[in-house]
């Protein structure tokens, strides 16, 4: 071991701690790194099953922000179908969780903490991805000493696996897919947000033409960006820059990138774009369908069936279910929760919710599509 590393340990460690304490209320800290991925076995499976078992990624994230001037904390695992921890896997997963976390949070700036592998998280590719982010947001990258970043993450990860794999071991569920890990998981959990995160919500552009070398790249610990008009700055430095106040840390080398439209966005299908806006209502409901309500008495979405319309369809009466809690895709049907409202607040016309599994149908579920677009509209249109 470098005479060094312990210190370096020691310096990126208190500076993360120094940075939680003194979280501004526009900012927010993701930590993150990939678990162990997970190993599909059932209990009693015959020799081929059990040697032909699919296996898949979890990606661990603890999320700090501030609320009611308190520094709280968020846990979430993404479930991938890949078993693939490259660069751009973690581009793509931390795509998909910037756009989630900006429809609970308010926050301009990000600031990111990972150990240093450079196969995940500190190589030219990582570095160029960066320069894809949302350009809207003021972005860092912190880095721990490679195998040396271990905390709350690892903890998630671990829970989540061992929790589901018992209950495969006592034969309470049979996991089909990684969707269905991480739908069995979240129904399971507490202060875990379990989400799947399918290849199209991921999927990002192969090019890697603006790939540059940083020469130093092992000893970067922290970088900047800075979006500039028709590029963007990288500023690499050897620690972060959070102390007192008269603290500063020149960086030993800058890149400009070119700022060049983000490729690296979502496969969208045409198709599937006119479907998004013919969902949103736009004519009467009818009865027998499902949609997405808002209240204002309580400034969030409910989902239900319309059961009855009044003379004139001006109102609807639905039959709703119970979300099992904020934002988790979990419905429970255990008692009828019957309200007239007025079809001014229905926003969305989802596919009925279906059984999580066989042995629990009273605990339904929105397909993938649905409930991302209820969230996308409710964010957009109601939550501001």
């Amino acid at each position: 071991m470098s005479p060094e590393l312990p210190n370096l340990m020691h310096t990126q460690y208190k500076k993360y701690q120094d940075l939680k304490n003194n979280l501004k209320s526009n900012e927010i800290i993701v930590h993150v790194d990939f678990s162990e991925n997970y190993d599909n076995k059932q209990q009693h499976a015959i020799q081929s099953a059990y040697f032909g078992y699919q296996s898949f990624s979890l990606y661990t994230v603890c999320v700090y922000h501030v609320q009611n001037d308190k520094v709280k904390t968020q846990s979430y695992a993404l479930v991938t179908e890949t078993t693939e921890h490259s660069s751009t896997v973690v581009f793509g997963l931390n795509r998909y969780l910037l756009q989630m976390l900006k429809s609970k949070f308010e926050f301009d700036t990000v600031h990111f903490f990972s150990d240093g592998c450079s196969a995940q998280f500190r190589s030219k590719h990582s570095f160029m991805h960066f320069t894809k982010f949302d350009p809207s947001l003021k972005f860092y990258w912190n880095y721990f000493e490679t195998s040396h970043g271990k905390g709350p993450v690892d903890g998630v990860g671990g829970t989540v696996k061992s929790v589901v794999y018992r209950k495969v071991m006592s034969k309470q569920v049979v996991i089909q897919n990684p969707k269905h890990f991480a739908e069995y998981a979240n129904s399971v959990l507490k202060g875990i947000d379990v989400l799947f995160v399918g290849a199209e919500e991921m999927s990002v552009d192969e090019s890697e033409e603006d790939s540059v070398v940083i020469p130093g790249t092992l000893k970067v610990r922290y970088v900047e960006r800075i979006i500039q008009k028709g590029s963007v700055l990288l500023k690499f430095s050897t620690e972060s820059p959070f102390g007192p106040p008269d603290f500063h840390i020149e960086p030993f080398r800058t890149m400009i990138y070119p700022n060049t439209p983000n490729k690296c966005t979502p496969n969208m299908d045409p198709g599937d774009q006119s479907k998004q806006t013919k969902d949103e209502i736009g004519t009467q409901p009818s009865v027998g369908q499902w949609y997405a309500v808002y209240f204002d008495d309580f400034s969030y979405w409910y989902i239900g069936m319309v059961i009855e319309l009044n003379e004139n369809s001006s109102m609807a009466k639905l039959d709703f279910l119970q979300q099992s809690g904020l934002d988790k895709n979990l419905f429970n049907r255990n008692k009828s929760d019957v309200s007239w409202v007025d079809v001014e607040n229905i926003f969305y016309k989802l596919e009925a919710p279906y059984p999580l599994s066989f042995s629990r149908t009273s605990t339904l579920i929105m397909n993938d599509r649905d409930f991302r677009e209820v969230k996308r509209i409710f964010a957009e249109k109601f939550s501001k």
